[in-house]
């Protein structure tokens, strides 16, 4: 089903998930997702700790009326996301689109991405917005991978 929020942090699974560790694992959203700011098709903000988002895959339009939307996780915050064999094929709409990330607001101290198998078919910024690197991150030069 379609969800839509008026503030941040709307996600097609959760809005903003937190723990120490925990793991979003075969789920699919194919509603569309829409909010202010922070909008993902599975997970709008994970908040610290470690999430393993795997085998997830989101065909819904994500829009944020705001900056950052993705069709995986809206915002990255303190948190190290791992992306495991993830698919994002809806239409993402914001000022910084990802196609995985919206806004990667974390660094290898404090928490970063890992991307692992997911798939790379499609043209777009893997992350939309990075607070680290000051720009976008394109899928050819995808920076946060596995280290396995």
């Amino acid at each position: 089903g379609s969800v839509t929020g008026t503030q941040d942090f709307v996600g097609g699974i959760v809005g903003s998930s937190e723990g120490t560790s925990r793991t979003i694992d075969n789920c699919s959203n194919s509603g569309s997702v829409k909010g202010a700011n922070y909008v993902g098709g599975i997970d709008g903000r994970p908040y610290a700790g470690n999430l393993t988002i795997s085998n997830c895959s989101n065909t819904g339009t994500v829009t944020a009326t705001g900056n950052y939307a993705a069709g995986i996780v809206g915002r990255t915050d303190v948190a190290l996301v791992t992306l495991i064999s993830c698919e994002s094929k809806g239409s993402i709409t914001a000022k910084y689109a990802g196609i995985y990330v919206g806004l990667n607001t974390t660094s290898e101290t404090t928490g970063y991405v890992i991307y692992d198998s997911c798939s790379t078919t499609l043209t777009g910024n893997a992350i939309g917005y990075d607070s680290v690197l000051k720009a976008g991150i394109a899928l050819d030069k995808f920076v946060y991978t596995s280290s396995n």
